[in-house]
């Protein structure tokens, strides 16, 4: 792929995700208050939700809005440091969000399927962001961001979740019959499009070769 072609798809994919996860985001944070009139039923009746809620929702909305700058070259080569912060910040969001969304799908109320299909989202999304720490801090840059990406793709299915459910409501389907189908259609796709991504990418080439003040990202 061309520079000038690798260039606008990564200024074109900065756009959509600007444009998909800032009124999630938004949505996101109305459960740090789970007493918050109007927030789904099925969901408040979770058994750790006054405690999970807050935390998954509250930080993974803080990791969905992180994300995208972080793959920003400009912010890597401009300002390394501010980089490196917003990537500890990113990376505790997401480990304590996968945390809490994995104790909150032993509570859910929607069946064993989709607690089942939470519970691995929240196991993988922690795998794959603990390897892009550790890929960084052993200075494996090129892998720490096919690691990052991978992560960011798991903390996007917050976004995707929303379309999917808002698609099949709009639908007329079944809520409890479609859920469940969701808890693994939300992101195992995602991680589908990262590695069509990372092939077309290949960031991994020439990443050797740049100066360590632009690797340490």
């Amino acid at each position: 792929m061309s520079t000038l072609s690798s260039s606008a798809l990564s200024r074109t994919s900065h756009v959509i995700m600007a444009v998909l996860t800032l009124p999630v985001a938004a949505y996101a944070s109305l459960y740090v208050f789970p007493d918050m009139p109007g927030l789904p039923d099925n969901i408040l009746a979770n058994r750790w939700g006054a405690y999970g809620l807050p935390l998954h929702a509250g930080l993974g909305a803080v990791a969905l809005l992180i994300g995208p700058l972080q793959f920003m070259q400009s912010l890597r080569s401009r300002a390394p440091g501010v980089h490196r912060a917003m990537g500890m910040i990113y990376v505790t969001a997401c480990l304590v969000s996968a945390l809490a969304g994995f104790v909150l799908a032993t509570g859910t109320t929607n069946g064993v399927v989709a607690g089942v299909g939470f519970a691995l989202a929240a196991i993988v999304w922690t795998l794959c962001t603990a390897r892009g720490l550790s890929c960084v801090v052993t200075g494996q840059y090129a892998a720490h961001r096919r690691w990052m990406i991978r992560s960011y793709a798991m903390t996007f299915s917050a976004v995707t979740l929303r379309i999917q459910l808002g698609l099949g409501t709009a639908a007329g389907l079944d809520f409890a019959e479609f859920y469940p189908i969701l808890a693994f259609s939300a992101w195992i796709p995602n991680l589908i499009v990262a590695e069509l991504w990372l092939l077309l990418r290949n960031p991994s080439r020439g990443a050797q070769n740049q100066p360590a003040s632009l690797r340490a990202g």
